[in-house]
């Protein structure tokens, strides 16, 4: 009986040294937490639609304002525009032509400027990738190189931008009536290196 009475306190001894540890009546635990805001942009035109009126035989520019907004103070833009078609037919022989040579076109921001001592002045480098579509019409456009914009507002943009583009009307015998196109910017985040 004296073995049995020693084996069961050896057995309650092991049972009680591997029984779970009781936590204390309350306890907590704490995780980091690491979120990344990536940088975003919107652009709405503030002049949706711009008419010219009274266009005779000679240049004249056409100037639009947007509105950008974007999380970042440093941004590439970059205008598209079109040549003018008679009544909206972009088949139609009778164009008002963008005006050729450098620089005929301007982004000008309310606050802030081309970085590097640059000017507001763009030049069409080619053919748009893809066209304009604006009020149910699509139309061929031009590109201008993108040029880098440093905010003034600090590290965020909430600004107008005023684009202006020059077009040469130089046809004396150009029929009369409407002729519209479209004139868009274009605003790209600055990736991170």
């Amino acid at each position: 009986m004296k073995y049995f009475a020693m084996v069961l306190a050896l057995i309650a001894g092991a049972a009680y040294l591997s029984a779970p540890a009781m936590a204390d009546e309350t306890n907590s635990a704490a995780a980091h937490v690491i979120v990344n805001v990536v940088p975003n942009v919107a652009v709405t035109a503030n002049t949706p639609q711009v008419v010219v009126n009274s266009i005779q035989s000679s240049e004249f520019n056409v100037a639009v304002q947007f509105q950008v907004q974007a999380n970042t103070q440093v941004l590439d833009l970059s205008v598209q525009a079109s040549n003018l078609f008679k009544h909206d037919d972009i088949a139609s022989p009778y164009v008002i032509p963008l005006k050729s040579g450098t620089e005929t076109v301007s982004a000008t921001i309310t606050s802030g400027s081309p970085l590097g001592g640059a000017n507001n002045l763009l030049s069409f480098t080619g053919s748009a990738a893809s066209p304009i579509s604006v009020i149910g019409h699509s139309y061929p456009a031009m590109t201008t190189a993108t040029k880098r914009y440093g905010s003034g507002q600090g590290e965020f943009w909430n600004q107008a931008v005023d684009v202006t583009v020059a077009y040469d009307q130089s046809s004396q015998t150009l029929p009369t009536g409407e002729y519209s196109g479209a004139i868009q910017l274009t605003a790209l985040v600055v990736p991170t290196p």
